[in-house]
């Protein structure tokens, strides 16, 4: 039972590691050159500053299939943990 919100967490967490757009823009404003620029960052840039709207949406979606593989990789791995347990 405790494996299920472990799972659960886990993925949440790796997801929410990635969402730091706000932290990078309050903290150093985009930071010295490129220096604290995450995925995120570049996206926005990207959509915003350069106006590629369409390689920043393309971006975008590679980055949510990316994640995507990462959170099934990582529920099969704790899955596997719950059998066993």
């Amino acid at each position: 039972m405790i494996m299920q919100a472990i799972t659960i967490c886990v993925v949440s967490i790796t997801i929410g590691g990635f969402q730091v757009y706000e932290l990078i823009i309050t903290a150093t404003g985009g930071g010295p050159g490129f220096a604290s620029e995450s995925i995120i960052m570049y996206i926005y840039n990207l959509a915003f500053s350069s106006e590629k709207a369409a390689f920043a949406s393309a971006n975008s979606m590679a980055f949510v299939l990316f994640l995507a593989a990462v959170s099934m990789v990582q529920i099969a791995i704790l899955r596997k943990r719950e059998v066993e347990s």
